[in-house]
């Protein structure tokens, strides 16, 4: 009977109880919709190789929903597609019925409707939170782990961050695994469950001087087993960065150290020393009165591999830097072996509307190591690029964007890329100049 009773009790508040978790409760959504020409002409660097030009218009649809069960528990999930227009040569014009296959080329696959973040959140009390799934991450000023958002596919991982968020700072840590390496089929690894995981430390100073307005330090730790394609690696990722602003000037600078090492599959084992280091700083002058115009300067430079016949590896490895902002609009030189000195200025000639202008003078930090492409420097950089020069070329980017007020931002883009003497001593030589026009057309709402 007592049963009976406690059952009818349950039911009867079951409604109310419903009612309140449901008042808590919450939706929401957000989305983008973008589409970006670009046009490249003469990208290999050499007016013989065919073809000459590259015409591409890349399309991406994001949408962000959210859910959120109570005070304590949500969930987000980001839906991505991503596409390029036109299909592969070998696919049926208008065939977009079925998933890929090997003679469909990638038409299927951008059918698809991708999960590009799928985490829930838990709040364990006002300054303890615990995010686990899939998700974007990035800290600081993008300088080594970024999302990567203007690139088709931002970068998301898989693990566990946990965050303590007090007055006089915030502090993350985060585990990631990066592979399952034994879901590769035939692999010879010398353990029983070879994984790549990633383990780190984020600090973020809130209480600080006037004067600063960031500080950042962190470490990173990975480790990975050995497979028959992949030495295991151990290194250790230290660094910091800080933003400071007086008056007119403003200044931010990124130091970052690499230590550890890699160990081959092989029998006997070879085991290669990993010393590598990266610095990046720039320096504004801010005119508010002037369409608040801003110019600056900046340094960067990464280390590269001097001496290849040696046991150690010290090209730096720019892990998962925001690529785009960071060696030239055109996205033609990535990190890794590059010394980078630039001058710029931009300026808001409306309050909408923001134009910028920026020289840079690229160069190998190492002449007898490679230089690392880009998004767009395969095919200026394919066949490789060691020799004694150690000037990889100069880079003018023009731009301007303008928001409109229905969420509607339109940005244009102009580059100048001049090779240097590291490429146009190749053979055949890419000692002619690559010219990078792009218009984007981007709706948020």
């Amino acid at each position: 009977m007592k049963r009976v009773l406690a059952a009818a009790v349950l039911v009867a508040f079951m409604p109310t109880a419903n009612a309140q978790d449901q008042a808590k409760s919450a939706m929401t959504h957000a989305g983008e919709f973008r589409v970006r020409n670009t046009f490249e002409m003469n990208q290999s660097g050499n007016k013989n190789t065919k073809p000459t030009h590259e015409n591409t218009i890349d399309q991406r649809f994001k949408l962000g929903l959210g859910f959120r069960a109570n005070e304590k528990l949500a969930f987000n999930a980001t839906l991505l597609q991503a596409s390029a227009w036109g299909q592969g040569a070998s696919t049926t014009t208008g065939n977009f019925g079925s998933a890929a296959t090997s003679t469909e080329g990638q038409t299927g696959e951008e059918n698809f409707i991708s999960v590009n973040e799928a985490y829930a959140t838990w709040m364990i009390s006002d300054e303890f939170s615990l995010k686990f799934g899939r998700m974007n991450f990035g800290f600081g000023n993008g300088t080594v782990m970024s999302v990567n958002d203007w690139e088709q596919q931002p970068v998301s991982f898989e693990g566990v961050v946990g965050g303590y968020e007090a007055e006089f700072g915030k502090i993350q840590a985060f585990g990631f695994k990066y592979h399952d390496l034994n879901s590769e089929g035939g692999n010879t690894s010398k353990t029983s469950d070879p994984q790549w995981n990633a383990y780190g430390l984020v600090f973020d100073l809130k209480t600080m001087p006037e004067v600063l307005k960031s500080v950042n330090v962190f470490a990173i730790q990975d480790v990975s087993d050995a497979t028959s394609t992949l030495d295991a690696q151990n290194e250790l990722r230290l660094g910091a960065s800080v933003g400071l602003a007086v008056s007119m000037i403003d200044f931010s600078a990124t130091y970052v150290h690499l230590t550890g090492d890699s160990k081959s599959n092989a029998t006997p084992e070879v085991k290669t020393d990993l010393e590598q280091s990266m610095m990046h700083a720039e320096l504004g002058v801010n005119l508010p009165d002037l369409m608040g115009a801003r110019f600056f300067v900046g340094y960067h430079q990464d280390s590269g591999d001097g001496d290849s016949t040696d046991d150690k590896e010290e090209t730096y490895d720019s892990y998962f830097y925001e690529r785009h902002a960071n060696a030239g609009h055109m996205d033609i030189v990535g990190w890794g072996n590059l010394t980078n000195i630039y001058v710029g200025a931009m300026a808001k000639p409306m309050d909408d509307t923001t134009v910028g202008l920026t020289y840079h003078m690229f160069q190998k930090t190492e002449k007898t190591d490679a230089v690392v492409a880009g998004t767009y420097g395969d095919a200026l950089f394919s066949g490789g690029t060691v020799n004694t020069d150690d000037k990889i070329g100069d880079e003018i980017d023009l731009w301007a964007q303008h928001n409109y007020d229905n969420g509607l931002t339109i940005t244009a883009r102009l580059g100048y890329f001049m090779p240097g003497g590291a490429l146009d001593k190749l053979a055949p030589k890419r000692d002619e100049d690559v010219t990078q026009a792009m218009l984007e057309a981007k709706m948020t709402f």
